[in-house]
């Protein structure tokens, strides 16, 4: 983004949803092995490729209801997951 970063993305969460730990997944167009570890090390949940398809999202979406359930977390909003999950059929 031209005014920032997914750090202050990551931020930006931190401090509205101090008891949620949400899942910030960013688009990228090239990503260095080093520039991947870095930001999941910063707290990114992942990086998926950009073009991005509807069958990454749904990926991403997998993997966070999976690592909030392995968590013992309940997923805070079923209807928030299903908006992502529809976004994810898009274009399919």
């Amino acid at each position: 983004m031209k005014d920032g970063d997914y750090r202050d993305v990551l931020s930006a969460f931190a401090s509205c949803s101090a008891n949620r730990t949400p899942k910030v997944v960013m688009m990228s167009e090239t990503t260095s092995p080093e520039e991947y570890r870095q930001a999941k090390g910063q707290g990114l949940f992942d990086v998926i490729s950009s073009p991005l398809r509807p069958t990454d999202v749904e990926w991403m979406v997998t993997l966070a209801k999976r690592d909030t359930r392995n968590q013992g977390k309940h997923v805070e909003s079923s209807h928030d997951i299903e908006l992502l999950e529809r976004t994810a059929r898009v274009g399919a």
